[in-house]
């Protein structure tokens, strides 16, 4: 009984190995045993751990004055929400400030801040224009 349950474990193991079938017409490719992982860096404009903002707002909606459909108040100027999200790497931006428990960011070699960004995602910012007079 011992030496069939050994056989079977054998058989098992050497199955494993095995791999799946190769498909029709190829060949079993497999690293061999003795073979390095090596990194892969990531894809350019990738997003990577080190270069997110501190804090993602995947749901804007969950603070008041973003469900009211208040604007941002940012230097005594109001600030609207211009768009839909667009894609930057965070080392393209500079932290401000923050709003009412949202961070703000602008282009980090702006002279002057034309329009202040929300991270919504990675790699995706929500810009906020100056309010237009009368709206």
């Amino acid at each position: 009984m011992r030496s069939s349950c050994c056989i079977l474990a054998l058989l098992v193991l050497i199955a494993c190995e095995a791999g799946p079938p190769a498909p029709a017409g190829q060949a079993n490719i497999r690293a061999p045993a003795e073979s390095t992982m090596i990194p892969v860096a990531p894809r350019t404009g990738s997003a990577t751990r080190d270069s997110l903002p501190r804090r993602i707002y995947y749901d804007l909606a969950r603070f008041d004055w973003y469900a009211r459909g208040e604007p941002v108040q940012w230097q005594d100027q109001l600030w609207e929400p211009a768009g839909g999200p667009v894609a930057f790497v965070t080392q393209d931006l500079r932290l401000l400030g923050e709003f009412e428990g949202v961070d703000l960011w602008t282009l980090a070699d702006a002279d002057t801040i034309a329009t202040l960004y929300v991270p919504v995602s990675e790699g995706f910012w929500l810009p906020f224009r100056p309010a237009l007079e009368g709206s």
